[in-house]
């Protein structure tokens, strides 16, 4: 069975998206839910401020292996299966 719930994506230090909310949503969904969570720590490897939120907007560094393209490729992918016309 594919997943009917969009993938979500948050960072580590993203005051938004708490890492508590995606943990509620993997219990009540399991494996139902795609979450997507990015390094945001000091002086990880890709630059990712803390505060990033929207990693597939404001914060997207659209660079081939970026984590942040990787997530945002992910959530079209999404749109492309649901949204596709047979």
């Amino acid at each position: 069975m594919t997943n009917p719930y969009p993938d979500l994506e948050r960072t580590e230090g993203d005051r938004n998206s708490p890492a508590e909310r995606f943990e509620r949503l993997r219990e009540e969904l399991r494996d139902r839910f795609i979450g997507i969570e990015i390094d945001s720590s000091p002086g990880n490897p890709y630059g990712v401020p803390r505060d990033a939120h929207s990693v597939v907007t404001r914060h997207l560094v659209d660079e081939p292996g970026h984590p942040t393209r990787a997530a945002l490729d992910r959530v079209l992918g999404f749109f492309r299966e649901r949204l596709a016309v047979a």
